[in-house]
């Protein structure tokens, strides 16, 4: 019995979807790279190393378990807030794209350095408040940068291509971007929310 060959537009439609996806599949492969470095960062370590995160995390658990919900959501959006101004900024420099691909990378190390002091210094206990505590808000507000570095990847080199004379910029490009950016900032907010909620739900289950 022969077997049907698929149809050649349903594979063209596929390849067509991860062509409009691969940046950001991009972007989460640095992001993965940057949290395996972040791991191998601490596992190779010395003392001082260690040290300076023991007192950089219990100087940061303290502060967030005696702060008030409000100020933990305010933190919270600062640092977003942070890294999406980078990549807006980014964003709208037709140059910009190189400095973008680095954002991923950077938010992967800083993880990755978390997340491996954690559980190197607290086993499944510290697993434990990464996951319920930590996790919930960083997953969303790193999604959302992700999301936004996928944006502005995509502006700079259509920006880029314009300078060039290469492509006519598209109308409505300024306009797109700023609307991803607003819809992008409210979700943020919600993480930001979420962080704090779980802090405050969690946080003082766990005497680290």
């Amino acid at each position: 019995m022969k077997l049907k060959k698929r149809p050649k537009f349903a594979r063209k439609k596929k390849f067509d979807a991860l062509t409009h996806y691969n940046i950001i599949i991009i972007m989460t492969a640095l992001f993965i790279s940057g949290l395996i470095i972040g791991a191998i960062i601490v596992k190779n370590g010395d003392a001082a190393l260690i040290a300076g995160l023991s007192r950089i995390f219990t100087g940061y658990r303290l502060a967030r378990g005696g702060q008030s919900p409000l100020a933990t959501f305010s933190s919270s959006m600062l640092i977003n807030m942070l890294f999406l101004a980078a990549s807006f900024t980014f964003g709208m420099c037709c140059v910009g794209a190189p400095a973008v691909c680095a954002l991923p990378f950077i938010r992967g190390v800083g993880m990755g350095v978390v997340a491996a002091y954690i559980y190197n210094a607290h086993a499944f206990y510290g697993a434990g408040y990464f996951v319920l505590v930590l996790l919930p808000g960083a997953a969303v507000s790193i999604s959302l940068m992700l999301i936004s570095c996928n944006e502005s990847y995509k502006t700079s080199v259509e920006l880029l291509r314009f300078v060039n004379g290469s492509k006519q910029l598209q109308s409505g490009v300024v306009r797109r971007y700023l609307n991803a950016y607003l819809a992008i900032m409210a979700l943020s907010a919600a993480g930001s929310l979420l962080d704090a909620a779980m802090n405050g739900f969690f946080a003082h289950f766990f005497n680290l």
